[in-house]
């Protein structure tokens, strides 16, 4: 069976734009079918170039292919999407897994 997860690594460059952020995205991921397999800064970097910083990392596993998207496009979402974008580097993956 396939799965989705989204891998998120984030270096926040203010810290204004996260408790509204978290609020709302906890919801939506909810929302949209997805579960928080984790979200921490408690993490050993055991293969990252030093030029790649990351603070915190977040693994959501959805419950179908198109939820991530669906997420991403939602209209509640594009403030906050926006407001991360000013205030952090992101780097968001989508991968697809094959597991049972």
């Amino acid at each position: 069976m396939n799965k989705c997860y989204s891998h998120i690594e984030c270096v926040p460059t203010s810290d204004d734009w996260i408790p509204s952020y978290l609020e709302v995205i906890t919801k939506l991921v909810a929302k949209h079918g997805g579960r928080y397999l984790y979200r921490t800064t408690d993490f050993d970097s055991v293969e990252m170039p030093a030029n790649i910083p990351t603070t915190f990392m977040v693994c959501i596993e959805w419950s179908n292919t198109t939820a991530p998207t669906a997420l991403y496009a939602d209209p509640e979402y594009q403030a906050q999407k926006q407001a991360r974008w000013a205030g952090a580097e992101t780097r968001w993956f989508n991968a697809l897994a094959d597991v049972e």
